[in-house]
């Protein structure tokens, strides 16, 4: 009974020290772990924004709007009041990413909503194509294309294995003729993955009562 209570203390534990996430439909989804996830603050908070135009081109090249998008009609996806965007190619395409801690071994259900406004044209920027899109979770690539279509809001799900204790989830999104609008971001460990981390969490509790007890006979 002691050890089953115990159990369910340390699950409650971890359930209380996941980041809480930000804003609209990916907020209210259960063990969501990205911060500002739909970018209800209005900006890049918690997310870590990199590239050769940043920051000094924001809210020209790329940026984060309320409502529709004055550019293309595209309203936020899944409710949301906000969306990112971004116009740049190239060698200034734009990163944006979040680091979380990860349990090596354990898999996490990845998600998120995309567009892209313009049709691709190879002919420009010396033969390359127009637009560029990149996702990856720690070691893994999710997907890179480039040349994509006209498209609306379209959901992106990947079920990914982590092979490290912390594993950053990156998006970078280029778009030399258009915009390409990112929203409703969501990361979930997968209902195994919490037995899992119970298990780890179990034995260092267990290995800390064994050190400890070692402790008082030395004594």
């Amino acid at each position: 009974m002691r050890t089953i209570s115990g159990l369910l203390f340390v699950a409650l534990c971890l359930y209380v020290s996941m980041p809480e996430s930000r804003a609209d439909t990916c907020g209210t989804t259960p063990g969501n772990i990205v911060l500002n996830c739909s970018f209800g603050t209005g900006d890049f908070t918690d997310w870590t924004v990199t590239g050769n135009d940043t920051p000094s081109e924001y809210d020209n090249l790329y940026g984060v709007e309320l409502g529709q998008d004055p550019f293309d009609g595209i309203f936020p996806a899944g409710g949301s009041a906000y969306q990112a965007w971004f116009g740049d190619l190239d060698a200034n395409a734009t990163t944006i990413s979040q680091t979380f801690n990860t349990t090596i071994g354990a898999t996490y259900d990845i998600s998120w909503f995309l567009a892209q406004d313009t049709t691709p044209d190879k002919t420009t920027d010396g033969g390359a194509y127009s637009n560029e899109f990149k996702a990856s979770f720690g070691s893994a690539v999710l997907v890179n294309l480039t040349g994509m279509p006209v498209q609306g809001y379209t959901e992106y799900s990947y079920v990914v294995t982590a092979t490290a204790t912390t594993s950053a989830l990156s998006f970078t999104l280029g778009n030399g003729l258009g915009e390409f609008l990112l929203d409703d971001v969501v990361v979930t460990p997968e209902p195994s993955s919490w037995v899992l981390m119970l298990a780890v969490a179990a034995g260092c509790v267990f290995l800390l009562k064994r050190k400890a007890s070692r402790i008082v006979v030395a004594k």
